[in-house]
């Protein structure tokens, strides 16, 4: 990514990239990644339509795109759950965006859906005998940890007898940061599938020329003054 960094920045007549540093490309294409990634989820959004029915082509494309972003993670919760059958898990290392929960209790071999709510409306929906939390039906939703990074998950289950034992956490994880080093066992590589490796780094190479165009503004501002 380094040499088509500096090859495209040749090619659009910055003949000056050739001499940039290893660590001050990083700093671009650590830019360019996570917004390439963006990109493709913000395009393949679906919009909320009364038509029930959608297209199975128009889940393909996002997970083509970014499938190494895609993760699974299943966490043990038995013991964690109140009286009520509801618990709260603190996630490390916040995703880009959460996809799905999935919920499995003790006895069951199952996964159940779980509803994404927002904090505020938890108390009025558990109140509604038509759409409150149940087994088969399970509420998620998501508060801001103490840290940072740290995301709180409350699950509600409508205090089913069946003990939760398992959740399942489907997202999209923050692409890795990248670092060069003169050792290639110490790098840290771009963890975007390679079709999108060029994406990235014209991406960067445009971000540089933003940066080298606003600095030359400024000079000349300052001479002119």
């Amino acid at each position: 990514m380094h040499v088509l960094f500096r090859t495209l920045g040749q090619q659009m007549g910055f003949q000056q990239i050739r001499g940039i540093l290893p660590e001050s490309i990083d700093t671009y294409l650590n830019l360019a990644i996570p917004k390439t990634a963006e990109a493709f989820i913000k395009s393949n959004v679906l919009s909320i339509t009364p038509d029930v029915r959608t297209p199975q082509y128009s889940k393909i494309s996002p997970i083509n795109s970014i499938h190494t972003l895609y993760k699974t993670e299943n966490i043990s919760v038995s013991g964690l759950s109140d009286s009520n059958n509801n618990l709260s898990v603190v996630l490390q290392n916040a995703p880009m965006i959460y996809t799905n929960f999935e919920v499995k209790y003790n006895e069951d071999e199952n996964y159940y859906d779980a509803r994404f709510i927002e904090p505020e409306r938890v108390s009025m929906t558990n109140k509604d005998y038509l759409n409150r939390a149940s087994q088969e039906y399970p509420i998620i939703t998501l508060f801001s940890g103490n840290t940072q990074n740290n995301i709180t998950i409350a699950l509600f289950t409508g205090g089913v007898n069946n003990k939760v034992s398992e959740l399942r956490v489907q997202y999209i994880k923050m692409p890795a940061t990248v670092v060069w080093n003169a050792n290639v066992n110490s790098r840290v590589d771009c963890d975007l599938p390679e079709h999108l490796h060029k994406d990235v780094v014209e991406l960067a190479v445009q971000l540089w020329m933003q940066t080298l165009s606003l600095t030359s503004q400024q000079a000349r501002n300052e001479n002119n003054n």
